[in-house]
């Protein structure tokens, strides 16, 4: 067996001594500090009766309490800033006269002078405004307030972040946060382009990637600090978060942080999303606001309706609202208490559409590694259309309540509860195959003729599934003087249950008489591009009678997942009152993941009584035509002839009432059950400690975390083999023989990891702000992996195995920024280097001879595919970034908003493999450039935004390993290219008044295709289009 993993776990310990010396100096640079800090506190401790200034701070337009308002003491180094409730205090004051300037982005600096009494608290709450709501008698952009708080906030932090504010959320068709994170740098979101059916139509935003990061190690995602649960994800046995009916609505800010400090996860090789729910307590008085929507997508305009997937007709338009309620009630009380309560119901609809075109060379096989049709003679093999529809109806509630305990002390629950059930979904698919290249074939085109393997398969899919998230996090927050304690636990469950069937059946007949074959021509295939290729039936059956088609199997794939996230975190901060602040923050965190995964699939053929596939004693098909539906619904209808559409729910109601008809795959649908049986259970444990210095204009953020993570996991190993390759599978007693061969296995493995980091913030002059931090993370093992799990294919010769064994993924990270601050805006350029090691791949080797092959001497000559830590991985790229409200420019034009991002990254792989292995390299799953622009107008009424995302073309390479040399070939064996993609969304409103708002929204304006090309046998291009979506809307905020 593949022995490399003992290698990379001594590589592996060798890097853990390594930070643990990293470790020891960060503690020592602490004690320095502390060290150098304390005869200034000497100094301090002889002020007599000192005071202290102590208030709020609001927004006077929106009434919101304001967060990391800059405050500063005119003519002393004292800073100090709002939290999270705009509250502020400043200790240690002589008794006397202060000045002082509060400064916050699009709103006019404030100055005050307050007199401080010996001894005595004064009280001070000031209300921040600028001359743009004196000029806007109207409107108040929730736009504007949110870019001003994103920038607020990313100014002030120490470390380096990314903040949204809900205020610039703005509408979110269907309710996917992708639709936000797509629009920051950095950040790649996916769609389900390149998913399996049923994961979502294209266009669908599904993950999210951060500077280069890939698969499992994409982006952790927490709401309030502690990781959300996602079974939706979980149900590909991955540690990817699902970005797919995620609930926005209750959430207050969204914070991507690129380097990670010692209080966030140590999992966030990919970077670190977390999200903040609403607080009442965040603002003044009472907040109601009711948003009603109708959504459209393309080619399905008006009241009308139309036929999804289903055989009952749906609406062509889908409604939505939403609702928000907020107020502090008692608030000139001793114990106010705050309720912030979200409601939301919609129905929205994804409509997508993928084609596929298969060449083969004209002079035998092609190059591997050919990603372009270029030299190489190639001609079309087989052609694919196929459209995908999916309606979901959400409902989703979400509640916050805050209470005072005293003055001191304040505790809050927070409550979530959501449901999305695909109602209806599913796709309609016609693949022409000629198998090999015929006379006439060329690039454009497919001259199917005469030949026996020539077909035209259609397939119809249906799936509907119901997820439900539910999550409780109740915590406490005390805070005496200049120290802090912070604490909360959490409970969240996801679970995800679905539905799938699949029918296939064929237009074919590969008899020795020629004459009865079918034979088609498709032509246009180049030329058409993405619009579609046509199909034109030369001879042989007609598509149109479904008694013409047979060879139908039936697929049926149930799901049932589950995903539950529970624990608790605490925090401790203590900040020291020296000439140079200190403040130190320590804490520990338990958390606990428990998933279940099953997944089975069975596949049954429609043979009638002989029990064999494809005979005239197969039942005929004509009975299960969907007449409600034809090729004109067909997306490309208009590209074919007619064909005749089989009804799943048909085929699934004659199986139920005559299963004599149908022959299970027995031995297929055991191995499926088994395979797709697992469980999986994670404990990590966690302590911290940091300590910021502000040293005048340096600021100095260090510490370190170490995490022990415990996980344990059950799953089924394939074993005993004999006889297996001659089993039919069709044999009633082949399914007991396939049980027999699966036994339960167990796994577990713990580890534990220390991770220092260092940020430094310097501001040489006021505005100006340069960063540089230190980071190190993990990335573990995706959770398929670790479940022991292994099937063996005799006729294939082949092995597929997961790897308990696997270590994390280590990832030390080097970031830099230059961040200059202007009126109303901020323009910055940022560095980043991640050295990640470890980096899990899938390799594929092949089993040796002799007793210590790995596999006791048996299997010679099969071919293993396993993840191992094959390779390191080095990502480095820049990030520029400008937003500004351009205030200089004349008259309304003053009103508009220019924000703009651009991010290359590129990355480079070194191989740990040994001869022999497949390895896949070279900027694999990340495009190298990403670029968004978006113009926005905030005017007295009328406000509007148009919104521009571009993704350059990125390629996948895979390599070979020769079997006598350590080094990989020259010329890739497989090569994955996306081409560039460039997506635009339009969006206004209108303010009748202070309360009504009518707005409207168009995303993806220009339909635009992603497109992929890709060599593996043969070459084979794929267009994949999610249609436009518009939606019309009526806001009401009283």
């Amino acid at each position: 067996m593949h022995k490399e993993p003992n290698n990379i776990i001594k590589a592996f310990a060798v890097n853990q001594r390594l930070m643990r010396v990293f470790q020891f100096h960060v503690f020592g640079v602490l004690a320095a500090i502390m060290a150098l800090s304390l005869p200034v506190a000497g100094q301090d401790e002889k002020l007599q009766d000192p005071g202290a200034i102590a208030g709020q701070v609001t927004n006077k337009a929106t009434k919101k309490y304001l967060i990391n308002v800059a405050i500063s003491v005119a003519d002393t180094p004292i800073r100090a800033s709002t939290d999270q409730d705009g509250n502020y205090t400043i200790q240690n004051l002589k008794p006397g006269s202060y000045s002082l300037i509060f400064e916050y982005t699009g709103l006019d600096t404030e100055r005050t002078v307050v007199q401080v009494a010996p001894g005595k608290t004064t009280s001070l709450d000031v209300e921040m405004t600028a001359d743009v709501y004196h000029l806007e008698t109207f409107v108040v952009s929730s736009d504007r307030e949110g870019q001003a708080q994103a920038i607020q906030e990313q100014k002030m932090a120490v470390d380096s972040r990314y903040v949204l504010a809900a205020d610039s959320f703005g509408n979110i068709q269907d309710g996917n946060v992708g639709e936000l994170l797509k629009q920051l740098p950095g950040v790649m979101v996916f769609d389900s382009s390149a998913a399996v059916e049923g994961e979502g139509a294209p266009g669908e935003l599904t993950g999210i990637q951060i500077r280069g990061a890939m698969g499992d190690q994409s982006a952790l995602v927490t709401l309030n600090g502690n990781e959300a649960s996602s079974a939706s994800a979980i149900g590909s046995a991955s540690r990817s978060f699902s970005l797919k009916g995620f609930n926005v609505d209750n959430i207050e800010s969204l914070e991507i942080f690129k380097a990670s400090t010692p209080a966030h996860p140590g999992n966030t090789l990919g970077g670190l999303v977390n999200f903040t729910t609403r607080s009442a307590f965040q603002q003044k008085g009472r907040r109601l606001t009711l948003d009603t929507q109708i959504n459209f997508i393309e080619s399905e305009w008006g009241l009308g309706s139309r036929l999804h997937s289903n055989t009952e007709p749906a609406r062509k338009f889908y409604p939505g609202m939403t609702l928000n309620y907020s107020e502090a009630f008692f608030q000139n009380t001793a114990h106010p208490i705050g309720i912030s309560l979200t409601l939301g119901a919609n129905r929205s609809a994804r409509y997508g559409v993928r084609l596929k075109a298969g060449y083969a060379g004209v002079n035998g096989e092609l190059p591997w590694g050919q990603p372009e049709l270029s030299d190489v003679p190639v001609a079309a093999t087989s052609y694919q259309w196929q459209d995908e529809d999916s309606i979901y109806d959400s409902l989703r509630a979400g509640l916050t309540v805050d209470f005072k305990v005293s003055p001191h002390t304040s505790a809050y629950a927070v409550f979530g509860w959501d449901k999305q059930k695909q109602s209806d979904g599913g796709y309609r698919r016609l693949i022409a195959t000629a198998g090999t290249v015929l006379p006439g074939s060329t690039i454009d085109r497919i001259e199917a003729s005469e030949a026996q393997g020539v077909n035209i398969n259609a397939s119809v899919g249906l799936f509907r599934f119901e997820n439900k998230n539910f999550r409780i996090n109740p915590g406490m927050k005390h805070k005496w003087g200049d120290f802090s304690l912070n604490y909360d636990v959490f409970y969240s469950k996801s679970t995800s249950d679905r539905d799938e069937k699949r029918v296939d059946y064929y237009l074919a007949d590969n008899s020795e008489n020629a004459a009865s074959r079918v034979k088609f021509v498709v032509d246009n295939i180049i030329a058409s591009e993405g619009d579609g290729a046509n199909l034109r039936m030369v001879s042989g059956a007609d598509p149109a009678d479904l008694d013409s088609w047979n060879s139908l199997t039936l697929g049926y794939k149930p799901q049932s997942v589950s995903d539950e996230r529970y624990g608790g975190k605490i925090d401790a901060k203590k900040s020291l009152l020296f000439r140079f602040p200190l403040q130190l923050q320590s804490g520990a965190a338990y958390n606990v993941r428990d998933s279940a995964y099953e997944r089975p699939e069975y596949r049954y053929d429609l043979t009638g009584a002989d029990k064999l596939l494809g005979t005239p004693d197969d039942p005929r098909l004509g009975s299960f035509l969907d007449k409600n539906r034809t090729s004109s619904d067909f997306y490309y209808g208009d590209r074919m002839p007619e064909i005749a559409w089989v009804s799943p729910d048909a085929i699934w109601d004659h199986f139920l009432s005559h299963p004599d008809q149908f022959w299970g795959q027995h031995a297929n649908n055991a191995q499926a059950v088994r395979q797709n049986s697992k469980s999986f259970k994670e404990k990590v444990t966690a302590v911290y400690f940091m300590g910021t210095w502000k040293l005048a204009d340096l600021t100095i953020l260090a510490g370190a975390r170490w995490e022990l993570t415990d996980n344990s996991s059950h799953g089924y190993v394939r074993l005993s083999e004999e006889g297996s390759s001659s089993d039919p599978s069709y044999e009633p007693d082949a399914a007991e023989r396939a049980f027999g061969r699966w036994q339960p296995r167990s796994a577990s493995k713990s580890y534990d990891n220390w991770l220092p980091s260092l940020h430094l913030k310097y501001e040489p002059v006021k505005n100006f702000i340069l960063r540089g931090s230190i980071t190190n993370d993990i990335g573990r093992p995706s959770v398929g992996n670790m479940i022991a799990n292994a099937s063996f294919d005799h006729q294939g010769r082949s092995i597929r195995m997961s790897n308990p064994d696997l270590v994390p993924q280590a990832g030390r990270n080097y970031d830099v920024s230059i961040e200059y601050y202007i009126k109303n805006g901020v323009v910055s350029l940022a560095g980043f280097y991640k050295d990640q090691k470890n980096r899990i791949e899938e390799v594929r080797y092949t089993v040796g001879a002799g007793m210590d092959n790995g596999f006791d001497g048996m299997y010679e000559n099969y071919t293993v595919y396993q993840n191992i830590n094959a390779t390191n991985v080095k990502i480095q790229g820049v990030e520029f970034s400008f937003s500004q409200r351009l205030y200089y420019l004349p008259w309304l034009l003053k009103n508009l908003r220019l924000n703009c991002n651009y991010t290359y990254n590129e990355s480079k792989r070194t191989q740990l493999g040994s001869p022999g292995t497949w390895l896949k390299t070279k900027d694999y799953g990340s495009p190298r450039d990403t670029a968004n622009v978006a113009i926005s107008y905030s005017g007295r009424r009328l406000s509007w935004r148009v919104k521009c995302n571009w993704r350059g073309s990125y390629v996948n390479e895979m390599y070979y390993w020769g079997q006598n040399t350590n080094k990989p070939t020259t010329t890739p064996y497989s090569v994955y290219r996306w081409d560039e993609t460039l997506q635009f969304d339009l969006g206004a409103s209108y303010s009748f008044s202070r309360t009504w708002t009518l707005y409207f929204d168009w995303r993806n304006i220009t339909g635009e295709a992603a497109v992929r090309r890709w060599n593996y046998s043969n070459v084979m291009r794929e267009y994949h289009r999610g249609l436009s979506n518009v939606s019309i809307g009526l806001k009401a905020g009283f």
